[in-house]
């Protein structure tokens, strides 16, 4: 457990997880989902070797719908997506900027990212995978063109009549997809965040599986609330 827990409580609940009282096992997990351990506190936990079944599996299970809860990262931005000549990935265009959010601050409408942290994206449902897969607070780094305007705001064209773009690398500090209200979404971005829900939930049980290859994920129920439950 973290510095924040002391061990008594969260051995106790482990403890409990083993009952034989359903509902004192179902108590415990929901206790030890809503306390302040970390997710790390949590793995440390499932190397006991002396652990029961049923303590796995909801260990396991709480770790699951911490990671799966978990407050997801946002840019702040509207975007399409158009495909590079090249066949080689693409480009997500900007094409607005929501309030409140920190993309207002270093992008502008335009703008194109080519790579999020080194990778092209493919659609623009690979930057909601990735930015929602980090955390508010967390760092992205965006390789951006922007094309380049004169004093008028009119684009700069080169020798070939095609216009002339700047590229560069910035890092961005995410704000909170929770700032998202469904109003600033376009239909094609709901959908796209319900298909991030399904995908990081099957990114997180291959995790999962790859930590703990012995031990079943147990599916909880969805009564357990931990601020705010999401619709999927």
């Amino acid at each position: 457990s973290n510095s924040n827990t002391s061990a008594a409580p969260v051995d106790l609940l482990v403890e409990q997880m083993g009952s034989p009282d359903f509902s004192v096992r179902e108590f415990a997990t929901r206790a030890l989902i809503e306390s302040d351990i970390t997710d790390q506190g949590i793995q440390e936990l499932l190397k006991d070797s002396s652990l029961q079944q049923e303590q796995q599996h909801r260990l396991i299970s709480a770790l699951r719908y911490r990671l799966i809860t978990a407050p997801r990262g946002a840019l702040g931005i509207r975007m399409s997506f158009r495909n590079n000549v090249d066949g080689q990935g693409g480009r997500v265009l900007v094409t607005d900027l929501l309030d409140n959010l920190p993309a207002r601050q270093v992008l502008v409408l335009g703008d194109a990212i080519v790579r999020l942290d080194g990778v092209r994206p493919t659609s623009t449902s690979d930057l909601i995978l990735h930015v929602q897969g980090k955390r508010p607070g967390d760092t992205v780094r965006l390789e951006v063109e922007r094309p380049i305007v004169d004093a008028l705001g009119k684009r700069v064209l080169d020798e070939q009549n095609k216009p002339q773009i700047e590229v560069f690398e910035l890092d961005v500090v995410l704000g909170s997809a929770d700032l998202l209200d469904n109003e600033s979404r376009t239909a094609e971005q709901t959908r796209a965040v319900n298909v991030i829900d399904v995908a990081l939930m099957a990114r997180i049980d291959e995790r999962l599986a790859e930590v703990f290859p012995s031990v079943q994920v147990l599916q909880l129920d969805g009564t357990i609330e931990k601020g705010k439950t999401r619709s999927r």
